[in-house]
């Protein structure tokens, strides 16, 4: 996930960056009218890649352990106060 998202960002980089390079002539614009229809695409595609890799890799992990560990953590402190319940009633 991670190396597909870092190749996907950095060759977006040039479109984000408002460059538009000429194969044929072998020329370099920066500012040139045909990037300039490709900035906010690339920007949105960018920022979009990177808001949805830290939702994968960091956030849903993060979700799927908090209900366990906030049992675990209500356990503890009802066995500290003891007024856990028994297993009968």
């Amino acid at each position: 996930i991670l190396l597909t998202t870092i190749t996907t960002m950095i060759g977006l980089l040039p479109m984000a960056l408002h460059t538009s390079i000429n194969v044929v002539t072998r020329d370099i614009q920066y500012g040139s009218p045909q990037g300039a229809w490709w900035v906010q695409f690339a920007t949105a595609i960018i920022f979009g890649l990177g808001f949805s890799t830290l939702l994968t890799l960091i956030m849903v992990p993060v979700l799927i352990a908090a209900p366990s560990r906030f049992r675990a953590s209500v356990a503890k402190i009802k066995t500290r106060t003891g007024t856990a319940l028994s297993a009968g009633e």
